[in-house]
Formats: C-alpha cells, structure tokens, sequence
C-alpha cells in the first residue's frame, strides 16, 4: 500500500536528482512491493500525499515496538535506561535494610517489568532500522551467539532512507534522542 513514506521517499530522491530506476531499485531492495513503487513513480504522485492523513505520534503499548532508532540514539536511550535502573535498584536495596525484605523483593520484580519492556522496544526498533524483524531480539538470549549479535546490531550503519519498518529518522539533537522523538 502506498502511503506518505514511499512518497516523500521518491519525491526526496528526485529532488537530490536520482534517476526513477536506481529509486525503484532502492525501494524494491527495501522490501517495498512491486505496485507499491509502480504507484509511487507515477507523475503526480507526490500531489497524492498531500492528500494522505498525517497521524500524530501515539504513544502507547500498541506502538511501543514500531518504528525504527538510529545507532546514537539507541545507545543514549540504553544508557540513561540502565543508569535509571541502576539508581532504582540500590534505592530498593537501601530500602530493604530498614524494612520488610519480601515486600521490598516483590517491588523490585514489580519494577523490573517495565525497564525490560522498554529495553525491548528500543533493541527491537534498533532492529528495525536494520530493517530486520523485529523477532531477531530473541537471539540475544542465546549464550555467545547474543553477545556478537548484539554488538552488530549496537555498531552496524542502519538503512539508509526509508524502509518497511518507517523513515529514517532525521532530527538526531541531543534533546529529541534523550526524548526518543
């Protein structure tokens, strides 16, 4: 289905003066299906995504794993992810000195949940920029086979322009990667 993303995608590449044949070649290695890009290239088409509706971005469980994160902001979101854990873990180890420790080791399960659901959904998205599935966050739990993937996922160049998975993200200032916009 054609939509807003193909479009800008072809209406971009023609303005930087890319031929339509290394454009439906780019999009047809993307993924994008044959009519899809046949649509797309057709003159005019970029009057099309005037009329398409533009969606604010949703923040939700639904839309917690769409969409792609590029290799900085993946690691500043870790990063800050894994400090916000840290502080939130030795809070709930003082804690547990001066109180209940079943309680304190119930609230720390209770915690745990969600730093591992977005850790999931920003390892998942960094995937998608590769414009892999998404599912391929399951290899990193197996033993050695998870520490290269990893690592290739953390320092291999994501796609370039947009893929099945959405644009690239364009706007990398230390305020929106911290944000995650």
């Amino acid at each position: 289905m054609i939509n807003e993303t193909i479009l800008s995608y072809v209406a971009a590449e023609r303005a930087r003066g890319v031929t339509d044949a290394a454009i439906r070649e780019a999009l047809l290695a993307q993924g994008w299906k044959e009519e899809d890009v046949t649509a797309s290239m057709v003159s005019g088409a970029v009057a099309v995504a005037a009329t398409l509706p533009s969606e604010p971005k949703q923040y939700s469980f639904g839309n917690l794993f769409e969409g792609r994160l590029m290799r900085w902001q993946s690691f500043v979101n870790q990063f800050f992810l894994s400090l916000a854990f840290a502080a939130t873990m030795a809070l709930i180890y003082g804690v547990s000195y001066i109180t209940d420790l079943e309680a304190i080791m119930w609230l720390g399960l209770l915690l745990y949940v969600p730093f591992v659901l977005v850790s999931m959904s920003l390892t998942i998205r960094r995937i998608h920029d590769l414009n892999w599935s998404g599912w391929l966050c399951l290899v990193i739990f197996l033993p050695a086979v998870g520490t290269i993937f990893s690592l290739v996922v953390l320092f291999m160049k994501g796609t370039v322009g947009p893929n099945k998975y959405g644009p690239e993200q364009g706007d990398r200032n230390f305020k929106n990667t911290v944000l995650n916009l």
